[in-house]
């Protein structure tokens, strides 16, 4: 991997995105974007092709995107809840964006359990998944969260190349120089609880089968 270890430079982390609780939590829209920016530079350490070549500049797009959404409005731009409400482009940037921050959390936090969770669409029942390795937990995520957005084909496609997703033995290591494993899955677990937290608040506002969506929509 060239350049810095991600942890060694980690400019800005989703713990550090203000999340203003009175006023219905609304996210800070430049720190998030700047935390996104930075979380992408975590595929160099992943150093996978499917995943370097597919999600990765589809998430800088869509930062860009979002970004592009704070020049057009901003008056609006201070949050995203506010810039969303106000710019269809920028709304389904953020939504695309936010399913690939959802596919990252997923995958690690199943990975650093070493079991999945899923809700059963039809009976609400918790099912649990064992993974036994990172490219097992890359899977898992994809197919609760990103499948569903695509077809069939290209699905197959990606998981298959998941097979490839290198072992959590040469991952983890590459996330910094300095300090040991157990320090860096303590980091990334702290840094993956900022991360859910702003998942939780945005994907309700960008799914559309959820009643936030639809109730936004009516406004």
């Amino acid at each position: 991997m060239s350049g810095t270890a991600f942890f060694d430079d980690l400019q800005k982390s989703f713990t550090d995105v203000p999340i203003d609780s009175a006023n219905n939590n609304a996210i800070d829209t430049i720190a998030f974007l700047d935390a996104s920016e930075t979380m992408v530079k975590m595929f160099d350490a992943l150093n996978s092709t499917i995943l370097s070549n597919t999600v990765k500049p589809d998430m800088t797009n869509n930062i860009k995107g979002v970004r592009e959404g704070c020049i057009r409005n901003p008056l609006h731009a201070a949050t995203l809840q506010a810039l969303i409400a106000v710019d269809a482009k920028a709304q389904e940037k953020l939504m695309w964006l936010v399913r690939g921050l959802r596919f990252i959390y997923f995958a690690l936090t199943t990975d650093l359990a070493g079991e999945g969770t899923e809700v059963d669409a039809k009976t609400q029942a918790v099912k649990t998944q064992k993974v036994e390795t990172l490219s097992e937990a890359f899977k898992f995520s994809y197919n609760k969260v990103l499948a569903p957005c695509h077809g069939k084909l290209v699905a197959i496609g990606i998981r298959q190349s998941l097979a490839f997703v290198p072992n959590a033995s040469d991952f983890y290591p590459k996330l910094s120089s300095t300090l040991t494993i157990d320090e860096i899955k303590e980091k990334l677990t702290l840094w993956l609880g900022g991360l859910g937290r702003i998942v939780d608040i945005l994907y309700p506002l960008i799914d559309d089968k959820s009643e936030e969506y639809k109730a936004r929509l009516k406004k």
